[in-house]
């Protein structure tokens, strides 16, 4: 009886079935994987974020899109606020005592535009600039994301 050796028969059997490592298709297939695991770290770690913000800010608040307009109204006492739009519907009063709470303690009075800065809040930019004209009122502060605009009477 003769024992043949399978040693020498299986190696290349194996060699042949087994992907090698460093071929380019590993190399991609790797990349993506990795690229995969990146992409569902970073979306887990915003997802957390944004519940732990959903927790402080539940709703909506328009206010936050006035806050910026604190520091150029440092010694203002009060303001002009116009508006093309109807304070008698929800939203555009909303949008207006949310502007009044941000920016306390400067008043918002939607009565008067005699004073030195008003605040424009118009349904589209063209109006806005065409009341500015009408005014005599010259740019100080945009914001076309929410759409109102700060302005100076000149002299």
């Amino acid at each position: 009886m003769k024992i043949i050796p399978t040693t020498n028969m299986s190696t290349p059997i194996l060699k042949n079935t087994l992907p090698r490592l460093s071929s380019p298709q590993s190399i991609f297939t790797a990349l993506v994987g990795l690229c995969i695991l990146i992409n569902f770290l970073v979306q887990t770690i915003e997802i957390i974020e944004l519940k732990q913000q959903r927790k402080i800010i539940g709703y909506h608040f328009l206010g936050t899109n006035y806050a910026g307009l604190a520091p150029l109204l440092d010694k203002v006492v009060v303001i002009g606020y116009y508006t093309d739009r109807d304070l008698a519907k929800n939203v555009n009063s909303a949008r207006f005592a949310q502007a009044q709470y941000t920016l306390a303690p400067v008043i918002l009075n939607p009565d008067s535009l005699d004073y030195e800065f008003i605040l424009l809040d118009c349904a589209s930019g063209q109006k806005a600039v065409e009341k500015m004209i009408e005014m005599n009122a010259t740019l100080v502060f945009i914001n076309p994301k929410a759409g109102f605009i700060l302005a100076k009477k000149t002299k």
